[in-house]
């Protein structure tokens, strides 16, 4: 899966109805880094 597809499903996560804001930009920092890591999700 490309990072993108993998916003895309945090993103319409029923379970993530926080403010998206702060909380979002700290979720895909670790997304980010995860795929880093591993290319992939």
């Amino acid at each position: 899966m490309s990072i993108f597809a993998c916003v895309i499903l945090l993103l319409s996560n029923p379970s993530l109805r926080y403010p998206k804001n702060i909380f979002m930009i700290e979720v895909l920092k670790k997304l980010y880094g995860k795929a880093q890591e591993n290319n992939n999700c």
